[in-house]
């Protein structure tokens, strides 16, 4: 059975009518479209009632050939396919703009993962952190903040920055919430730990004695591998 279409169909039937063409070839004749079911002129051989249907059948009995067609066309043309994305996405900007924020609301530390990801690939680093395992920390960190402790939606953050040296591996990551990762900005985490301890007006001694709101990188890797 041919999956539903959802457009409108040239021969102006709004949906068109799915038909079976194994099930019911039998009663359908030449004058009738073997896609969208709609009676039409006799034209000789053909069984659809437009180029549409014929496409539209074309790419639901031949869904390999049409992937490896557009495989190649990518390959073969690819300034040209660029210009074709490209294009496709401006005329549904507004759609596709929706759909991303509704996916990185649902997503949060996926989206986080892959913001990481794409400032990695910009700096010319190397990417070592897996979504997975991002997602089995910020769990085993409760879902609070590794700096405040409070409950929020958490991203990754850099105990040694890239900009200053550090490394895109899970054991470099804490999870912060947005403020605190901004407030952070370029400084090591016990540079900003330091200035913290400073706004609370904790002593040297409370500060050595001090239990952080977050164990360990390597504490949570060891959690999560077990």
């Amino acid at each position: 059975m041919k999956s539903r279409c959802d457009q409108v169909c040239i021969c102006e039937k709004t949906p068109p009518i799915m038909v079976s063409v194994a099930e019911d070839a039998g009663d359908y004749s030449q004058e009738r479209c073997w896609w969208c079911g709609t009676p039409f002129p006799p034209r000789g051989p053909k069984v659809y009632c437009s180029r549409y249907c014929l496409r539209a059948a074309w790419f639901a009995l031949h869904p390999n050939a049409s992937r490896e067609a557009s495989l190649r066309f990518r390959q073969n043309n690819p300034e040209r396919a660029r210009e074709l994305s490209r294009a496709a996405y401006m005329n549904h900007v507004g759609r596709r703009r929706a759909t991303s924020a509704r996916w990185a609301k649902a997503n949060r530390d996926r989206k986080s993962a892959a913001e990481q990801g794409r400032r990695v690939l910009l700096l010319g680093l190397q990417s070592a952190v897996d979504p997975a395992t991002w997602a089995a920390m910020v769990e085993v960190a409760g879902g609070r903040c590794g700096y405040c402790g409070i409950e929020a939606p958490l991203t990754m953050d850099h105990r040694v920055p890239l900009s200053r040296g550090g490394r895109h591996e899970i054991a470099n990551l804490i999870p912060a919430c947005k403020p605190c990762n901004s407030r952070k900005h370029t400084r090591t985490e016990e540079e900003f730990r330091a200035l913290l301890d400073s706004e609370r007006g904790l002593s040297e001694e409370e500060r050595s004695h001090r239990t952080p709101p977050l164990v360990h990188a390597q504490t949570c890797v060891s959690q999560i591998a077990t």
